[in-house]
């Protein structure tokens, strides 16, 4: 993932402006950001089921292993790689 978060390739795009190098890099960061809320998303409706059942049936273990690195990942993408040992 790219070590910059939205607001700093906003910047750099408009302030400094970019190289054709650059560009990949946000094409590549803009994926990853696809599908970490791909990712989201499917947490989501898996917690949505989980509710509909009152939480019968459940791993909770499982769950809250899914949680636990889901959590990891968006924190990463949302504070950058500097925020990893977090």
């Amino acid at each position: 993932m790219s070590d910059l978060n939205a607001q700093q390739w906003h910047d750099k795009i408009f302030n400094e402006g970019v190289s054709s190098l650059e560009v990949w890099a946000i094409i590549e960061d803009l994926r990853n950001r696809e599908t970490e809320l791909a990712a989201a998303n499917g947490l989501l409706r898996s917690a949505f089921q989980i509710a509909k059942r009152d939480g019968k049936d459940t791993n909770w273990e499982a769950w809250r292993k899914q949680l636990d690195i889901a959590l990891v990942r968006q924190h990463k993408l949302m504070h950058g790689k500097e925020s990893e040992e977090e």
